[in-house]
């Protein structure tokens, strides 16, 4: 049953792989890897020792002590490899050490923390808010990335309707508005109240 796994973990690392091999970095790669590895490695073994069995009889006879001195080093060496090789396995695809303290660039304010935890000051209308919109339909483009005149990024493969959607979306879930109109003085009275000094506020003519 150890035999399937190899096959299929190679089998599935080589049709993924060798047409694309930047594949090779994927977590699903990274997992089908070592599999893969280990089972040639021990089909190679494998079919190495059925052919030393069959030719090394009759050297056997004529070589005895030779054969015996080379078959305990390469006991000892396999033994060896055998001790050191879960070491070297676990510290390539085992888990992370447990100092993973964060440490900032040097001039920034805040004390290092530990990963995965927010550190600075949340700013905002509501601090740390974080609004992400997607529309697929907003781009329409047939791929014809070498072609100047077909380039996703054109006025003709962008639906401007679509993209004013999401941008509205983006502004009313930031700062709790019904409007666009209301999102826009919110966020400009906040910037103007919180970066500027100046009195609560939205946008005046002729600011940029």
């Amino acid at each position: 049953m150890v035999i399937i796994p190899g096959i299929v973990a190679l089998i599935w690392f080589l049709i993924r792989v060798i047409p694309k091999p930047s594949r090779a970095t994927y977590p699903c790669q990274r997992m089908a890897f070592p599999i893969a590895s280990a089972f040639v490695i021990w089909l190679t073994g494998v079919l190495s020792s059925m052919i030393a069995i069959k030719y090394l009889g009759k050297a056997f006879a004529k070589h005895r002590m030779v054969l015996t001195f080379c078959t305990v080093a390469s006991m000892v060496v396999l033994v060896g490899w055998l001790m050191v090789m879960p070491f070297g396995l676990s510290k390539t695809y085992g888990a992370a050490p447990n100092d993973t303290t964060f440490v900032p660039a040097v001039g920034f304010d805040w004390k290092p923390g530990e990963s995965n935890k927010p550190v600075g000051i949340a700013r905002g209308i509501y601090p740390g808010r974080v609004v992400m919109s997607r529309d697929p339909l907003a781009a329409k483009w047939a791929g014809n990335w070498k072609k100047n005149e077909d380039q996703w990024w054109l006025d003709k493969n962008t639906d401007v309707d679509k993209v004013n959607g999401m941008l509205s979306v983006v502004l009313q879930n930031l700062t709790g508005a019904r409007k666009d109109k209301d999102a826009w003085d919110k966020i400009f009275n906040y910037y103007n109240q919180n970066s500027r000094g100046l009195a609560k506020r939205g946008y005046q003519p002729g600011e940029s």
